[in-house]
């Protein structure tokens, strides 16, 4: 998923099974939910997950997240529309002010900030520690959801890569999960298959 700004976390060491349906491995970094990956065409995956055009030409492997998620192990970024989280997020604007963490009519410049830096310094200038609970109790549910089209999974191309643009349009939801959890391959698409509902693979394009 997109990832511009990134925090520094180690990456797990993977075994020469990664990638390989049924394997079981530990992932940082970007995650979606499930609905936001099945019936889709790599290339309309690529659009909406913020992945350089051809990112997934060689094909990608969908893991499915089996730990839990404590509130400490993740960023909210957002969605994909904006790499990394960062710039002018109407969601994440949205929340914080229902929380009251920010004035939401504070003007652009108080909204631009990136979302975990607006978590964190609002919440400071707020000093209002059940608000901030309470918005990170919100998107934790969402993180330990396991079951269901919105359990929470990960798009992992075959291909090397570095470039992540913003998604065109309102582009999905997204997290950064900066402690390693325990992941399962459930599929491992071909250059041109598609996830579809019920856990089958399209014929490939």
């Amino acid at each position: 998923l997109s990832a511009r700004v990134s925090m520094a976390y180690p990456v797990p060491k993977r075994s020469p099974n990664y990638n390989k349906e049924g394997f079981r491995v530990e992932l940082v970094g970007y995650v979606t939910q499930l609905i936001c990956l099945i019936n889709k065409s790599p290339a309309e995956l690529e659009l909406s997950l913020g992945f350089k055009r051809g990112r997934l030409s060689q094909g990608w492997a969908l893991y499915v997240l089996l730990s839990g998620v404590g509130s400490y192990d993740f960023i909210y970024q957002g969605r994909t529309r904006n790499s990394g989280g960062k710039g002018f997020d109407r969601d994440a604007t949205e929340q914080l002010g229902r929380a009251g963490m920010i004035n939401v009519h504070k003007g652009e410049a108080a909204q631009a900030m990136r979302v975990d830096q607006m978590r964190y310094s609002m919440y400071r200038t707020s000093g209002n520690e059940s608000a901030f609970d309470t918005y990170m109790s919100y998107e934790c549910a969402k993180l330990n959801q396991r079951t269901g089209p919105n359990r929470i999974a990960k798009c992992v191309p075959l291909a090397g890569g570095n470039v992540y643009p913003d998604a065109p349009g309102n582009g999905v939801a997204q997290w950064e999960l900066v402690i390693p959890k325990e992941f399962l391959c459930v599929a491992v698409m071909n250059p041109g298959q598609a996830y579809l509902t019920g856990g089958q693979k399209s014929t490939a394009r």
